[in-house]
């Protein structure tokens, strides 16, 4: 993929990486509700809403931090315009009203690190951090690469937290084992991609739920 440049500022969002034999990239559909003013941009951290629908977490301002109320559906594997869902949409005619999302809480995700505050050394790693959903430095929103809009969400460096989302278990192959020379939560142009998780202490997939299933399956 040409944006997965090596020690590069360059973000989109949190791509689903294969590690291993038993990498077998999930996916599921889920609801949008036609009142969802904010996009779903492809590799966007995706959160279940009060009405048991699915939103980025795109429109919330600086640093993602999930709260008892808030559970994480997954990652966005397609793009969604904003008021483009229905929650009348049916699996078998207008899948186009949905978003698909990565939702195995063992998925792997490559993600690189703003460059308002990096990582830095191997010290970093087995930690986990906050998400950036919004603001990166250097970014003035989702890019488009090809036909498809991608995410700008980012790894937040600055501070380590047992409540980040992100946990982190490698730095990206795509940086050749060259891990930065950054302090920790140094703001820097000097970055890198990471493969991370997210962290399941703070996180649940409730696609098995009574709430998201069966509202996804209405009427297919």
């Amino acid at each position: 993929m040409s944006y997965r440049i090596p020690a590069t500022n360059n973000y989109f969002g949190l791509e689903a990486v294969s590690a291993g034999p038993n990498s077998n990239f999930q996916t599921n559909l889920y609801l949008v509700s036609s009142s969802e003013a904010t996009a779903i941009n492809v590799n966007d951290l995706v959160v279940q809403t009060s009405k048991d629908t699915a939103k980025s977490v795109a429109g919330l301002t600086g640093t993602f931090v999930v709260t008892s109320s808030v559970g994480i559906l997954g990652v966005a594997a397609s793009p969604l315009a904003a008021n483009a869902g229905s929650t009348a949409a049916e699996l078998l005619l207008n899948t186009s009203q949905m978003v698909l999302l990565y939702d195995d809480l063992l998925q792997v995700y490559s993600i690189t690190e703003s460059s308002s505050g990096v990582i830095g050394p191997q010290t970093g790693l087995y930690k986990n951090y906050g998400l950036l959903a919004s603001g990166v430095i250097g970014s003035t929103g989702p890019f488009q690469f090809g036909n498809a809009f991608r995410s700008n969400m980012a790894l937040s460096g600055v501070e380590s937290s047992v409540t980040g989302v992100l946990h982190v278990i490698a730095l990206d192959p795509v940086e050749k084992g060259h891990y930065t020379t950054q302090t920790t939560g140094t703001a820097t142009t000097d970055v890198r991609k990471w493969l991370v998780r997210l962290n399941s202490n703070v996180t649940y997939n409730v696609l098995a739920t009574t709430s998201v299933a069966l509202v996804a399956n209405t009427s297919s």
